[in-house]
């Protein structure tokens, strides 16, 4: 018994040091606007970049990606 308690304390100790390492900080981070934007962005992305190219279509402008551009030095 004394070793099954002994795998029970470290497995305990495990989790509250993986606790510290991992959640405070993403805590920490989480109070800062600069990350919620961020985070904002990487989830939202093809949203935005959907709503920029209806705003184009609404404007009267053409996608410039899909022009052929030529470049000469």
């Amino acid at each position: 018994m004394v070793l099954w308690d002994s795998i029970k304390e470290s497995a305990r100790a495990y989790e509250y040091i993986m606790r510290l390492i991992i959640f405070i900080p993403t805590a920490i981070l989480s109070w800062f606007p600069f990350v919620s934007d961020f985070q904002t962005h990487l989830l939202f992305n093809q949203a935005f970049s959907r709503r920029f190219q209806i705003s184009m279509i609404f404007a009267g402008r053409k996608d410039q990606r899909n022009q052929i551009v030529f470049f000469f030095f």
